[in-house]
Protein backbone atom coordinates (compact mmCIF):
# COMPACT_ATOMS: atom_id res chain seq x y z
CA UNK A 1 0.00 0.00 0.00
CA UNK A 2 1.43 3.77 -0.94
CA UNK A 3 -0.55 6.81 0.09
CA UNK A 4 0.99 10.15 -1.63
CA UNK A 5 2.57 11.88 1.14
CA UNK A 6 2.70 15.09 -0.64
CA UNK A 7 -1.02 15.15 -1.50
CA UNK A 8 -2.11 15.13 2.41
CA UNK A 9 -2.52 11.82 2.70
CA UNK A 10 -2.00 9.73 5.97
CA UNK A 11 -2.56 5.99 7.37
CA UNK A 12 -4.67 6.57 11.10
CA UNK A 13 -4.75 2.65 11.06
CA UNK A 14 -4.17 -0.46 9.99
CA UNK A 15 -4.98 -4.28 10.34
CA UNK A 16 -3.74 -7.30 8.76
CA UNK A 17 -6.46 -9.25 8.49
CA UNK A 18 -4.51 -12.27 7.04
CA UNK A 19 -0.77 -12.22 7.49
CA UNK A 20 0.85 -11.95 3.78
CA UNK A 21 -2.81 -11.71 2.33
CA UNK A 22 -4.82 -9.54 3.48
CA UNK A 23 -4.62 -5.98 5.06
CA UNK A 24 -7.20 -3.03 5.87
CA UNK A 25 -6.12 0.15 6.29
CA UNK A 26 -7.72 3.91 7.39
CA UNK A 27 -6.92 6.77 5.20
CA UNK A 28 -7.38 10.40 5.70
CA UNK A 29 -7.05 13.05 3.53
CA UNK A 30 -5.79 15.89 5.82
CA UNK A 31 -6.94 18.86 3.29
CA UNK A 32 -10.26 17.76 2.58
CA UNK A 33 -10.50 15.95 5.81
CA UNK A 34 -12.09 12.80 3.65
CA UNK A 35 -11.77 9.15 5.57
CA UNK A 36 -12.42 5.53 4.17
CA UNK A 37 -11.18 2.47 4.87
CA UNK A 38 -9.13 0.20 1.94
CA UNK A 39 -8.54 -3.28 1.99
CA UNK A 40 -5.79 -4.67 0.18
CA UNK A 41 -6.15 -8.59 -1.02
CA UNK A 42 -3.19 -11.04 -2.58
CA UNK A 43 -5.81 -14.28 -2.53
CA UNK A 44 -3.95 -17.49 -1.53
CA UNK A 45 -4.41 -20.42 -4.11
CA UNK A 46 -1.22 -22.09 -3.27
CA UNK A 47 -3.36 -25.38 -2.59
CA UNK A 48 -5.69 -24.62 -5.47
CA UNK A 49 -9.49 -24.39 -4.89
CA UNK A 50 -9.55 -25.68 -1.52
CA UNK A 51 -6.89 -23.41 -0.14
CA UNK A 52 -8.86 -20.12 -2.00
CA UNK A 53 -12.18 -21.28 -0.33
CA UNK A 54 -10.12 -21.70 3.10
CA UNK A 55 -8.52 -17.96 2.34
CA UNK A 56 -11.93 -16.26 1.58
CA UNK A 57 -13.70 -18.09 4.40
CA UNK A 58 -10.79 -16.60 6.67
CA UNK A 59 -11.57 -13.14 5.47
CA UNK A 60 -14.99 -12.96 5.81
CA UNK A 61 -14.28 -14.07 9.16
CA UNK A 62 -11.62 -11.07 9.85
CA UNK A 63 -13.79 -8.11 8.30
CA UNK A 64 -17.00 -9.25 10.40
CA UNK A 65 -14.53 -9.31 14.28
CA UNK A 66 -13.01 -5.70 12.31
CA UNK A 67 -16.37 -4.36 11.61
CA UNK A 68 -18.20 -5.19 14.91
CA UNK A 69 -15.21 -3.71 16.66
CA UNK A 70 -15.78 -0.35 15.38
CA UNK A 71 -18.10 2.25 16.93
CA UNK A 72 -21.38 2.21 15.52
CA UNK A 73 -21.63 4.69 12.10
CA UNK A 74 -17.96 4.31 11.75
CA UNK A 75 -18.12 1.71 8.80
CA UNK A 76 -19.98 2.39 5.58
CA UNK A 77 -17.80 -0.26 3.49
CA UNK A 78 -14.55 0.11 2.30
CA UNK A 79 -12.70 0.32 -1.24
CA UNK A 80 -11.05 -2.73 -2.23
CA UNK A 81 -8.10 -3.75 -5.21
CA UNK A 82 -6.30 -6.44 -5.67
CA UNK A 83 -5.31 -9.95 -6.80
CA UNK A 84 -8.60 -11.67 -5.91
CA UNK A 85 -7.27 -15.12 -8.02
CA UNK A 86 -10.95 -15.57 -8.43
CA UNK A 87 -13.83 -14.16 -10.63
CA UNK A 88 -17.62 -14.21 -10.31
CA UNK A 89 -18.92 -14.64 -13.51
CA UNK A 90 -18.01 -17.51 -16.16
CA UNK A 91 -17.20 -14.82 -19.11
CA UNK A 92 -14.04 -13.49 -16.76
CA UNK A 93 -11.93 -16.35 -17.96
CA UNK A 94 -11.10 -17.72 -21.56
CA UNK A 95 -11.59 -20.38 -21.83
CA UNK A 96 -14.40 -20.93 -19.38
CA UNK A 97 -14.33 -22.79 -16.25
CA UNK A 98 -17.17 -25.10 -15.31
CA UNK A 99 -18.74 -24.72 -12.43
CA UNK A 100 -18.06 -26.89 -9.67
CA UNK A 101 -19.32 -27.48 -6.13
CA UNK A 102 -16.26 -25.91 -5.16
CA UNK A 103 -16.97 -22.74 -7.08
CA UNK A 104 -20.98 -22.29 -6.06
CA UNK A 105 -19.35 -22.20 -1.97
CA UNK A 106 -16.67 -19.84 -2.60
CA UNK A 107 -19.05 -17.58 -4.96
CA UNK A 108 -21.26 -17.79 -1.76
CA UNK A 109 -18.50 -16.75 0.42
CA UNK A 110 -18.02 -14.12 -2.01
CA UNK A 111 -21.08 -12.60 -1.93
CA UNK A 112 -21.22 -12.54 1.88
CA UNK A 113 -17.73 -10.35 1.91
CA UNK A 114 -19.23 -8.21 -0.78
CA UNK A 115 -22.40 -7.68 1.51
CA UNK A 116 -20.38 -6.85 4.77
CA UNK A 117 -17.72 -4.30 2.79
CA UNK A 118 -20.99 -2.78 0.70
CA UNK A 119 -18.86 -2.68 -2.30
CA UNK A 120 -19.28 -3.08 -6.07
CA UNK A 121 -17.23 -4.09 -9.29
CA UNK A 122 -16.07 -0.48 -11.24
CA UNK A 123 -16.59 -2.71 -14.38
CA UNK A 124 -20.28 -2.32 -13.69
CA UNK A 125 -22.58 -5.53 -12.83
CA UNK A 126 -21.48 -8.69 -15.79
CA UNK A 127 -18.29 -10.10 -16.75
CA UNK A 128 -15.59 -8.12 -18.54
CA UNK A 129 -15.11 -8.74 -22.31
CA UNK A 130 -11.79 -8.19 -22.91
CA UNK A 131 -8.96 -6.27 -21.18
CA UNK A 132 -7.26 -9.71 -19.84
CA UNK A 133 -5.19 -8.79 -16.12
CA UNK A 134 -3.56 -12.25 -16.35
CA UNK A 135 -3.02 -14.53 -18.48
CA UNK A 136 -0.94 -17.67 -19.19
CA UNK A 137 0.01 -20.99 -21.28
CA UNK A 138 -1.89 -24.34 -20.21
CA UNK A 139 -1.29 -27.81 -21.09
CA UNK A 140 -5.04 -26.55 -23.30
CA UNK A 141 -3.38 -23.40 -24.84
CA UNK A 142 -2.97 -20.06 -23.79
CA UNK A 143 -5.42 -18.80 -20.65
CA UNK A 144 -6.67 -15.34 -20.41
CA UNK A 145 -8.38 -14.44 -16.87
CA UNK A 146 -9.80 -10.98 -15.12
CA UNK A 147 -8.10 -11.94 -11.52
CA UNK A 148 -6.98 -7.91 -10.53
CA UNK A 149 -10.14 -6.29 -9.62
CA UNK A 150 -10.72 -2.80 -7.87
CA UNK A 151 -14.10 -2.29 -5.55
CA UNK A 152 -15.76 0.82 -4.56
CA UNK A 153 -18.59 1.02 -1.64
CA UNK A 154 -22.04 1.74 -2.88
CA UNK A 155 -22.84 4.79 -1.48
CA UNK A 156 -20.94 8.15 -2.08
CA UNK A 157 -18.60 6.92 -4.50
CA UNK A 158 -18.45 6.56 -8.32
CA UNK A 159 -15.44 5.00 -10.32
CA UNK A 160 -14.87 5.05 -14.34
CA UNK A 161 -14.73 2.33 -16.31
CA UNK A 162 -11.56 0.63 -15.71
CA UNK A 163 -8.32 -0.04 -18.41
CA UNK A 164 -5.13 -2.50 -18.02
CA UNK A 165 -1.65 -1.52 -18.73
CA UNK A 166 0.66 -4.49 -20.08
CA UNK A 167 3.90 -4.78 -17.52
CA UNK A 168 7.01 -6.47 -18.80
CA UNK A 169 7.66 -7.65 -15.47
CA UNK A 170 5.09 -9.82 -14.63
CA UNK A 171 2.51 -12.27 -16.14
CA UNK A 172 -0.06 -9.78 -14.59
CA UNK A 173 -1.05 -6.55 -15.57
CA UNK A 174 -1.95 -3.25 -14.05
CA UNK A 175 -5.02 -2.11 -13.93
CA UNK A 176 -6.22 1.68 -13.28
CA UNK A 177 -9.90 3.08 -12.47
CA UNK A 178 -10.55 6.97 -11.06
CA UNK A 179 -12.19 6.85 -7.89
CA UNK A 180 -14.47 9.91 -7.32
CA UNK A 181 -16.14 10.96 -3.95
CA UNK A 182 -19.65 11.63 -5.19
CA UNK A 183 -20.69 12.88 -1.41
CA UNK A 184 -17.93 14.77 -0.49
CA UNK A 185 -17.08 15.65 3.33
CA UNK A 186 -18.90 19.34 3.46
CA UNK A 187 -17.93 21.68 6.56
CA UNK A 188 -20.27 24.69 6.55
CA UNK A 189 -18.75 27.64 8.02
CA UNK A 190 -21.40 28.67 10.52
CA UNK A 191 -21.47 32.63 10.53
CA UNK A 192 -21.54 34.32 14.30
CA UNK A 193 -24.78 34.63 15.25
CA UNK A 194 -26.18 37.73 14.82
CA UNK A 195 -29.66 39.81 15.21
CA UNK A 196 -31.82 39.45 12.10
CA UNK A 197 -33.36 42.38 10.57
CA UNK A 198 -35.23 45.02 12.70
CA UNK A 199 -37.60 45.82 10.25
CA UNK A 200 -38.64 42.10 10.40
CA UNK A 201 -38.43 42.22 14.51
CA UNK A 202 -40.64 44.74 14.80
CA UNK A 203 -43.80 42.92 12.87
CA UNK A 204 -43.44 40.37 15.40
CA UNK A 205 -45.92 40.22 18.94
CA UNK A 206 -43.22 38.93 21.34
CA UNK A 207 -39.91 40.72 20.44
CA UNK A 208 -39.92 43.99 22.03
CA UNK A 209 -42.50 42.84 24.82
CA UNK A 210 -39.68 40.00 25.35
CA UNK A 211 -37.40 42.92 25.13
CA UNK A 212 -38.73 45.66 27.26
CA UNK A 213 -39.46 42.72 29.93
CA UNK A 214 -35.77 41.97 30.07
CA UNK A 215 -34.42 45.65 30.08
CA UNK A 216 -36.16 46.26 33.42
CA UNK A 217 -33.83 43.24 34.66
CA UNK A 218 -30.82 45.48 34.40
CA UNK A 219 -32.06 47.47 37.02
CA UNK A 220 -33.57 45.91 39.35
CA UNK A 221 -32.37 45.82 42.75
CA UNK A 222 -29.81 48.35 42.38
CA UNK A 223 -27.66 49.94 40.20
CA UNK A 224 -26.85 48.07 36.31
CA UNK A 225 -23.53 46.42 36.08
CA UNK A 226 -21.48 45.09 32.98
CA UNK A 227 -22.94 41.24 34.14
CA UNK A 228 -26.64 42.16 34.25
CA UNK A 229 -26.32 44.36 31.05
CA UNK A 230 -24.33 41.32 29.55
CA UNK A 231 -27.14 39.21 30.45
CA UNK A 232 -29.66 41.66 28.74
CA UNK A 233 -27.10 41.06 25.38
CA UNK A 234 -27.80 37.64 25.58
CA UNK A 235 -31.51 37.92 26.10
CA UNK A 236 -31.68 39.99 22.94
CA UNK A 237 -29.89 37.64 20.74
CA UNK A 238 -31.81 34.91 21.44
CA UNK A 239 -34.96 36.32 21.17
CA UNK A 240 -34.16 38.04 18.10
CA UNK A 241 -32.98 34.48 16.75
CA UNK A 242 -36.13 32.53 17.70
CA UNK A 243 -38.40 34.94 16.30
CA UNK A 244 -40.07 34.56 12.56
CA UNK A 245 -39.17 36.97 10.77
CA UNK A 246 -40.35 35.69 7.37
CA UNK A 247 -43.02 37.86 6.81
CA UNK A 248 -42.32 38.98 3.20
CA UNK A 249 -45.47 38.56 1.01
CA UNK A 250 -44.93 35.10 -1.28
CA UNK A 251 -45.73 36.39 -5.61
CA UNK A 252 -47.23 33.57 -7.61
CA UNK A 253 -45.17 35.18 -11.06
CA UNK A 254 -41.95 33.26 -11.04
CA UNK A 255 -40.54 35.87 -13.41
CA UNK A 256 -41.00 38.54 -10.64
CA UNK A 257 -39.57 36.72 -7.98
CA UNK A 258 -36.61 36.42 -10.35
CA UNK A 259 -36.06 40.23 -11.24
CA UNK A 260 -36.13 40.80 -7.53
CA UNK A 261 -33.74 38.57 -7.03
CA UNK A 262 -31.83 39.59 -9.44
CA UNK A 263 -31.97 43.19 -8.62
CA UNK A 264 -32.89 44.80 -12.25
CA UNK A 265 -32.82 48.43 -12.82
CA UNK A 266 -36.07 49.93 -13.20
CA UNK A 267 -34.61 51.54 -16.75
CA UNK A 268 -34.04 47.68 -17.86
CA UNK A 269 -37.66 46.33 -16.96
CA UNK A 270 -38.54 49.73 -19.07
CA UNK A 271 -36.19 48.36 -21.89
CA UNK A 272 -38.23 45.61 -22.11
CA UNK A 273 -41.24 46.80 -22.08
CA UNK A 274 -40.38 49.26 -25.12
CA UNK A 275 -38.60 45.91 -26.74
CA UNK A 276 -42.11 44.43 -27.04
CA UNK A 277 -42.85 47.35 -29.88
CA UNK A 278 -39.51 46.68 -31.48
CA UNK A 279 -39.32 44.45 -34.78
CA UNK A 280 -37.32 41.59 -34.54
CA UNK A 281 -34.10 42.12 -36.89
CA UNK A 282 -32.94 39.16 -38.90
CA UNK A 283 -29.62 37.62 -37.87
CA UNK A 284 -26.72 39.11 -39.46
CA UNK A 285 -24.34 36.57 -40.60
CA UNK A 286 -20.99 36.94 -38.69
CA UNK A 287 -18.39 38.79 -40.37
CA UNK A 288 -15.32 36.74 -41.91
CA UNK A 289 -12.30 37.16 -39.60
CA UNK A 290 -9.07 38.85 -41.55
CA UNK A 291 -5.64 37.37 -41.09
CA UNK A 292 -3.62 40.62 -41.96
CA UNK A 293 -0.07 41.02 -42.45
CA UNK A 294 0.68 43.12 -40.10
CA UNK A 295 2.06 39.65 -37.90
CA UNK A 296 3.32 37.27 -39.94
CA UNK A 297 3.38 34.58 -37.65
CA UNK A 298 -0.27 34.30 -38.02
CA UNK A 299 -0.61 35.30 -41.92
CA UNK A 300 -2.70 32.14 -42.15
CA UNK A 301 -5.41 30.43 -40.07
CA UNK A 302 -4.02 28.27 -37.95
CA UNK A 303 -5.09 24.35 -38.27
CA UNK A 304 -7.93 23.21 -36.89
CA UNK A 305 -7.44 20.46 -33.74
CA UNK A 306 -8.46 17.30 -34.74
CA UNK A 307 -9.96 15.14 -31.60
CA UNK A 308 -8.76 11.47 -31.52
CA UNK A 309 -11.09 9.06 -32.68
CA UNK A 310 -9.85 5.35 -32.54
CA UNK A 311 -10.34 3.49 -35.19
CA UNK A 312 -13.21 0.32 -35.39
CA UNK A 313 -10.61 -2.49 -35.52
CA UNK A 314 -9.60 -0.96 -32.18
CA UNK A 315 -10.45 -2.94 -29.52
CA UNK A 316 -10.61 0.17 -27.24
CA UNK A 317 -13.26 1.44 -29.21
CA UNK A 318 -16.05 3.60 -27.00
CA UNK A 319 -19.55 3.70 -28.64
CA UNK A 320 -20.48 7.09 -29.42
CA UNK A 321 -24.37 7.88 -28.30
CA UNK A 322 -26.07 9.26 -31.19
CA UNK A 323 -29.22 11.36 -30.87
CA UNK A 324 -32.04 10.24 -32.77
CA UNK A 325 -32.57 13.28 -34.75
CA UNK A 326 -28.88 13.71 -35.77
CA UNK A 327 -27.91 13.27 -39.64
CA UNK A 328 -26.40 10.62 -40.85
CA UNK A 329 -21.80 10.71 -41.31
CA UNK A 330 -21.31 12.48 -44.34
CA UNK A 331 -24.49 14.29 -44.63
CA UNK A 332 -24.34 17.94 -45.66
CA UNK A 333 -25.46 20.19 -42.62
CA UNK A 334 -28.11 22.76 -42.94
CA UNK A 335 -27.86 25.27 -40.16
CA UNK A 336 -31.20 25.69 -38.77
CA UNK A 337 -33.47 28.85 -38.98
CA UNK A 338 -34.70 30.80 -36.02
CA UNK A 339 -37.99 31.07 -35.61
CA UNK A 340 -38.90 34.64 -34.97
CA UNK A 341 -41.77 34.50 -32.30
CA UNK A 342 -43.41 37.32 -30.30
CA UNK A 343 -42.54 37.35 -26.10
CA UNK A 344 -44.08 38.79 -23.33
CA UNK A 345 -42.82 40.80 -20.80
CA UNK A 346 -42.70 38.09 -18.54
CA UNK A 347 -40.29 36.38 -21.56
CA UNK A 348 -38.53 39.44 -21.51
CA UNK A 349 -37.67 39.71 -17.98
CA UNK A 350 -36.72 35.66 -17.57
CA UNK A 351 -34.47 36.69 -20.65
CA UNK A 352 -32.93 39.45 -18.91
CA UNK A 353 -32.69 37.70 -15.19
CA UNK A 354 -31.37 34.44 -16.90
CA UNK A 355 -28.30 36.70 -18.45
CA UNK A 356 -27.51 38.08 -15.46
CA UNK A 357 -27.84 35.03 -13.56
CA UNK A 358 -25.06 33.66 -15.74
CA UNK A 359 -22.57 36.85 -15.78
CA UNK A 360 -22.82 36.75 -12.23
CA UNK A 361 -21.54 33.20 -12.12
CA UNK A 362 -19.10 33.24 -14.30
CA UNK A 363 -17.42 36.84 -12.94
CA UNK A 364 -17.96 34.84 -9.30
CA UNK A 365 -16.02 32.02 -10.51
CA UNK A 366 -13.08 33.48 -11.70
CA UNK A 367 -12.72 35.78 -9.28
CA UNK A 368 -12.89 32.86 -6.32
CA UNK A 369 -10.12 30.96 -8.82
CA UNK A 370 -8.03 33.96 -9.02
CA UNK A 371 -8.44 35.91 -5.90
CA UNK A 372 -8.42 39.13 -7.97
CA UNK A 373 -9.20 42.69 -6.85
CA UNK A 374 -12.27 42.35 -7.61
CA UNK A 375 -13.43 39.60 -4.88
CA UNK A 376 -11.56 42.01 -2.42
CA UNK A 377 -14.11 44.51 -3.51
CA UNK A 378 -17.09 42.67 -3.08
CA UNK A 379 -15.94 41.30 0.66
CA UNK A 380 -16.09 44.52 2.39
CA UNK A 381 -17.75 44.66 5.56
CA UNK A 382 -21.32 45.51 4.78
CA UNK A 383 -24.61 46.10 6.45
CA UNK A 384 -26.53 44.59 4.08
CA UNK A 385 -25.05 41.40 4.92
CA UNK A 386 -26.95 39.05 7.20
CA UNK A 387 -23.71 37.28 8.16
CA UNK A 388 -21.53 40.93 9.39
CA UNK A 389 -18.09 41.04 7.85
CA UNK A 390 -17.56 39.02 4.72
CA UNK A 391 -13.72 37.42 4.86
CA UNK A 392 -11.90 37.11 1.69
CA UNK A 393 -10.64 34.03 2.85
CA UNK A 394 -9.22 31.39 -0.46
CA UNK A 395 -11.53 28.61 -0.89
CA UNK A 396 -8.56 26.30 -1.69
CA UNK A 397 -7.44 26.61 1.88
CA UNK A 398 -5.28 28.28 4.37
CA UNK A 399 -1.11 27.08 4.74
CA UNK A 400 1.66 28.42 7.03
CA UNK A 401 4.34 29.79 5.52
CA UNK A 402 6.86 27.07 6.92
CA UNK A 403 4.20 24.44 5.01
CA UNK A 404 3.38 23.38 0.88
CA UNK A 405 0.35 21.69 1.57
CA UNK A 406 -2.64 24.06 2.48
CA UNK A 407 -5.45 22.84 5.14
CA UNK A 408 -9.13 22.96 3.86
CA UNK A 409 -11.05 21.94 6.88
CA UNK A 410 -12.76 24.60 8.76
CA UNK A 411 -10.54 23.37 12.39
CA UNK A 412 -6.78 23.66 10.81
CA UNK A 413 -7.70 26.45 8.53
CA UNK A 414 -8.93 28.19 11.87
CA UNK A 415 -5.55 27.01 14.03
CA UNK A 416 -3.25 27.94 10.71
CA UNK A 417 -4.76 31.96 11.21
CA UNK A 418 -4.86 31.61 15.00
CA UNK A 419 -1.02 29.91 15.50
CA UNK A 420 0.39 32.60 12.72
CA UNK A 421 -1.31 36.30 13.85
CA UNK A 422 -0.66 35.67 17.47
CA UNK A 423 2.85 34.93 17.18
CA UNK A 424 2.71 37.65 15.02
CA UNK A 425 1.48 39.97 17.76
CA UNK A 426 2.77 38.70 20.10
CA UNK A 427 5.68 40.99 21.75
CA UNK A 428 9.07 39.59 22.57
CA UNK A 429 10.46 39.75 25.73
CA UNK A 430 12.01 43.56 25.56
CA UNK A 431 15.83 43.57 26.37
CA UNK A 432 17.25 45.30 29.78
CA UNK A 433 18.94 47.84 28.18
CA UNK A 434 15.79 49.08 25.76
CA UNK A 435 13.64 49.32 28.94
CA UNK A 436 16.28 51.48 30.44
CA UNK A 437 16.46 53.60 27.47
CA UNK A 438 12.46 53.84 27.43
CA UNK A 439 12.39 55.17 30.87
CA UNK A 440 14.38 57.52 30.49
CA UNK A 441 12.85 59.13 27.52
CA UNK A 442 9.63 58.43 29.57
CA UNK A 443 11.35 60.92 32.35
CA UNK A 444 12.11 63.40 30.12
CA UNK A 445 8.94 64.14 27.84
CA UNK A 446 7.48 63.85 31.20
CA UNK A 447 10.16 66.81 32.43
CA UNK A 448 9.36 68.97 29.27
CA UNK A 449 5.91 69.30 29.02
CA UNK A 450 4.83 68.79 32.68
CA UNK A 451 4.47 72.87 32.82
CA UNK A 452 2.16 72.95 29.64
CA UNK A 453 -1.33 73.34 31.25
CA UNK A 454 -4.18 71.55 30.54
CA UNK A 455 -7.46 71.74 29.55
CA UNK A 456 -9.77 73.69 31.65
CA UNK A 457 -12.73 71.67 30.92
CA UNK A 458 -11.66 68.26 31.52
CA UNK A 459 -13.84 65.80 32.89
CA UNK A 460 -12.85 63.89 36.21
CA UNK A 461 -14.59 60.93 38.00
CA UNK A 462 -17.55 59.20 36.94
CA UNK A 463 -18.68 59.64 33.24
CA UNK A 464 -21.62 62.19 33.42
CA UNK A 465 -25.01 62.02 31.33
CA UNK A 466 -23.62 65.02 28.81
CA UNK A 467 -20.70 62.67 27.84
CA UNK A 468 -23.28 59.80 27.50
CA UNK A 469 -25.57 61.76 24.83
CA UNK A 470 -22.47 62.86 22.79
CA UNK A 471 -22.56 59.11 21.68
CA UNK A 472 -25.35 59.67 19.52
CA UNK A 473 -23.77 61.30 16.61
CA UNK A 474 -20.78 58.09 16.51
CA UNK A 475 -23.26 55.28 16.13
CA UNK A 476 -22.40 54.14 12.32
CA UNK A 477 -23.71 51.56 10.68
CA UNK A 478 -20.75 48.50 10.90
CA UNK A 479 -21.10 45.07 11.88
CA UNK A 480 -21.05 44.01 14.91
CA UNK A 481 -19.26 42.26 17.46
CA UNK A 482 -19.40 38.49 18.90
CA UNK A 483 -22.59 40.08 21.21
CA UNK A 484 -24.25 39.83 17.60
CA UNK A 485 -26.17 43.46 18.06
CA UNK A 486 -25.80 45.85 15.52
CA UNK A 487 -25.38 49.62 16.47
CA UNK A 488 -29.39 50.18 14.94
CA UNK A 489 -31.01 48.06 17.69
CA UNK A 490 -29.73 50.48 20.37
CA UNK A 491 -31.14 53.69 18.59
CA UNK A 492 -34.24 51.96 17.81
CA UNK A 493 -34.45 50.81 21.56
CA UNK A 494 -33.97 54.40 22.88
CA UNK A 495 -36.66 55.17 20.65
CA UNK A 496 -39.15 52.46 22.48
CA UNK A 497 -37.63 53.76 25.76
CA UNK A 498 -38.59 57.45 24.92
CA UNK A 499 -42.16 56.76 23.69
CA UNK A 500 -42.53 55.08 27.05
CA UNK A 501 -41.67 57.88 29.28
CA UNK A 502 -45.14 58.94 29.59
CA UNK A 503 -46.54 55.67 30.79
CA UNK A 504 -47.98 55.23 34.49
CA UNK A 505 -44.67 53.34 34.82
CA UNK A 506 -42.41 54.38 32.18
CA UNK A 507 -38.94 52.41 32.13
CA UNK A 508 -35.47 53.95 32.71
CA UNK A 509 -34.29 55.68 30.26
CA UNK A 510 -31.40 54.28 27.85
CA UNK A 511 -28.96 56.71 28.41
CA UNK A 512 -28.50 56.60 32.26
CA UNK A 513 -28.53 53.04 31.77
CA UNK A 514 -25.54 52.77 29.60
CA UNK A 515 -24.19 55.72 31.98
CA UNK A 516 -24.20 53.61 35.25
CA UNK A 517 -22.82 50.50 33.00
CA UNK A 518 -19.64 52.03 31.66
CA UNK A 519 -18.89 53.74 35.18
CA UNK A 520 -19.21 50.58 36.21
CA UNK A 521 -16.57 49.20 33.69
CA UNK A 522 -14.80 52.33 34.08
CA UNK A 523 -14.41 51.18 38.02
CA UNK A 524 -14.05 47.27 38.02
CA UNK A 525 -12.23 46.92 35.03
CA UNK A 526 -13.07 45.97 31.06
CA UNK A 527 -11.80 42.34 31.28
CA UNK A 528 -15.40 40.38 32.26
CA UNK A 529 -18.18 38.73 30.49
CA UNK A 530 -16.39 39.33 26.96
CA UNK A 531 -16.67 42.99 26.81
CA UNK A 532 -13.71 43.40 24.62
CA UNK A 533 -13.96 40.36 22.35
CA UNK A 534 -14.07 40.88 18.65
CA UNK A 535 -14.43 38.44 15.46
CA UNK A 536 -11.73 38.57 13.10
CA UNK A 537 -11.58 38.28 9.61
CA UNK A 538 -9.00 37.81 7.11
CA UNK A 539 -9.08 39.71 4.26
CA UNK A 540 -6.88 38.94 1.16
CA UNK A 541 -4.20 41.30 0.09
CA UNK A 542 -2.12 39.82 -2.94
CA UNK A 543 -0.09 37.39 -3.53
CA UNK A 544 -0.73 33.21 -3.14
CA UNK A 545 -4.20 32.98 -1.60
CA UNK A 546 -3.45 29.92 0.25
CA UNK A 547 -0.74 31.80 2.02
CA UNK A 548 -1.60 32.69 5.84
CA UNK A 549 0.76 36.13 5.32
CA UNK A 550 -0.93 37.42 2.32
CA UNK A 551 -4.04 38.46 4.32
CA UNK A 552 -4.70 41.02 7.43
CA UNK A 553 -6.93 40.44 9.93
CA UNK A 554 -9.97 42.84 10.71
CA UNK A 555 -11.61 42.95 14.05
CA UNK A 556 -15.28 43.25 14.29
CA UNK A 557 -15.79 44.65 18.38
CA UNK A 558 -19.40 44.79 20.03
CA UNK A 559 -20.86 47.74 19.62
CA UNK A 560 -21.19 48.82 23.57
CA UNK A 561 -17.68 48.68 23.56
CA UNK A 562 -17.02 50.82 21.06
CA UNK A 563 -19.46 53.02 22.56
CA UNK A 564 -17.63 53.25 25.65
CA UNK A 565 -14.22 53.28 24.24
CA UNK A 566 -15.26 56.58 22.46
CA UNK A 567 -16.16 57.78 26.08
CA UNK A 568 -12.73 57.22 26.83
CA UNK A 569 -11.20 58.97 24.08
CA UNK A 570 -13.22 61.72 24.21
CA UNK A 571 -11.60 62.54 27.79
CA UNK A 572 -7.95 61.60 26.51
CA UNK A 573 -8.43 63.50 23.02
CA UNK A 574 -8.24 67.20 24.62
CA UNK A 575 -5.18 66.49 26.80
CA UNK A 576 -3.47 65.45 23.19
CA UNK A 577 -4.23 68.50 21.43
CA UNK A 578 -2.89 70.47 24.83
CA UNK A 579 0.41 68.21 25.26
CA UNK A 580 1.37 66.80 21.99
CA UNK A 581 4.11 69.58 20.76
CA UNK A 582 3.25 71.73 17.45
CA UNK A 583 5.73 70.34 15.55
CA UNK A 584 3.16 66.84 15.63
CA UNK A 585 0.63 67.75 12.89
CA UNK A 586 -0.73 64.35 11.61
CA UNK A 587 -3.47 62.10 13.52
CA UNK A 588 -4.07 65.15 16.19
CA UNK A 589 -7.86 66.83 15.39
CA UNK A 590 -8.03 70.10 14.20
CA UNK A 591 -4.63 69.49 12.61
CA UNK A 592 -3.40 68.31 9.31
CA UNK A 593 0.23 66.98 7.85
CA UNK A 594 -0.48 69.79 5.15
CA UNK A 595 0.30 72.14 7.39
CA UNK A 596 3.79 71.90 7.91
CA UNK A 597 3.57 72.81 3.76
Amino acid sequence: MVAHSGGGWECTRQVVLIEGYALVLHLTHRVSWETFWLLGVYADNSGGINSLLAFYVSLRKCLSALVASLPGGSWSGCVAAGDWNFVEHLGDRSPATPMNPRLESLLGVFSDISALCAFRDVTGIGPRPRGWTYSRNAATGRVFSWLDRIYVPHEGWAAEPPYVLSTNWSDHRVVVSDLIVTKPVVQVAVPAPRLPDLDGLDKSRTFWPSVLAAWDDIVRDGKPTLERWTAFKETVLREGLATNTSFKKKDSKYWRNIVRKEELAPDEIWDAVRGLAQPLRPVQPRRKVLWGEAIPKYDKPPAPRKCFRPSPSSPWQVPVLSRPDAQPAGAPTTPRKKEPHAKSVADMMDDKASTLRKNALRKMKRMTEKHTSDWYNLSLNKEADERGSRASVSVVGLRRPTEDVAWTDLEHMTAVSKDYFESLHSPEPTPVERLLAQDALIKEVETTYRHIPGPSDFEVGHFTEEEVLALRDKMPNTAPGPDGIPYEFWKRLCRKLQSLQNSPSPPRAFWGVFRDMANDVRARGSSRCGFKYANVSLFYKKGDPTLVSNYRPISSMNTDCKMYTNLVNARLAPWAVNKIHVDQKGFVPGWLMSDHT
